[in-house]
């Protein structure tokens, strides 16, 4: 059951208040991330910045944590025959995405390769599945990215290689997927935030010459989005445990 917050000017709570300026809808409460800044250029819904080469924005995203649901079944890997690197064959050596896919109607084309955070040590599953779940209400497509771990053996730049692999297979199979190759974008928490904007900065044009036709897709994110939450509090209007999710919204030169 969705819950709306009551009060109003002074009286309002804290979320409320963020929200006003933002120029979207009040708050509910029912496990989703519910922000509309009535933005059409491409992405859906969600209010992706000013249409310039590089742009800056502050986002606010809104969490009701609830219970982990059972693990989705539609995962693959990103490399079938073997991550570059492996130290193994087991499920912390093979990176893989797992896609959510919006309403047909409602579909934009845009996708979000989604990256959550855990410091390099685990992945946190409320950054994921929930955030895709999100994305796929304003027509985006999510794939959540299971990245190579410090706490599996890996370093720095494998899970940069694991990122950008997840960008160019999305591009490349933009035209099976009903996907648009000029809307791949990129999120990520905390952790998955960093790893989001080491690939804003250090994407590459793909290899022309390559046996593997994915490596020859760009892994230059569309769009970035870099979060980070508060630390959750019991709100006083519904009772309920909220946190607020901050971030920028770049876009990359």
């Amino acid at each position: 059951m969705k819950t709306a917050c009551t009060r109003t000017s002074a009286g309002r709570c804290a979320i409320c208040a963020i929200l006003s300026h933002l120029d979207g809808p009040r708050h509910t409460f029912d496990g989703t991330l519910p922000i509309d800044l009535h933005r059409q250029d491409g992405w859906g819904r969600i209010g992706f910045a000013a249409k310039m080469k590089t742009s800056l924005a502050m986002a606010a995203f809104l969490g009701c944590f609830v219970s982990a649901q059972a693990q989705p079944t539609n995962s693959f890997p990103l490399w079938p025959d073997g991550a570059p690197g492996a130290l193994g064959n087991a499920d912390k050596d093979i990176p893989t995405l797992t896609p959510y896919w919006p309403d047909p109607a409602k579909a934009t084309g845009a996708a979000i390769v989604i990256c959550p955070g855990g410091g390099y040590g685990g992945l946190a599953g409320h950054e994921g599945e929930h955030y895709a779940r999100f994305l796929n209400e304003s027509g985006i497509a999510g794939f959540v990215l299971k990245y190579r771990l410090g706490s599996g053996g890996y370093r720095h730049p494998v899970m940069l290689q694991d990122a950008a692999r997840a960008v160019r297979m999305v591009r490349a199979q933009a035209s099976e997927w009903k996907l648009d190759p000029k809307h791949i974008g990129i999120m990520g928490s905390s952790a998955g935030g960093h790893l989001a904007s080491t690939l804003l900065t250090h994407f590459d044009d793909g290899r022309p010459d390559a046996t593997d036709p994915i490596e020859r897709a760009s892994s230059r994110p569309d769009l970035g989005i870099l979060c980070t939450r508060s630390s959750p509090w019991v709100n006083t209007c519904t009772g309920a445990q909220e946190a607020i999710y901050w971030g920028m919204i770049l876009r990359p030169n």
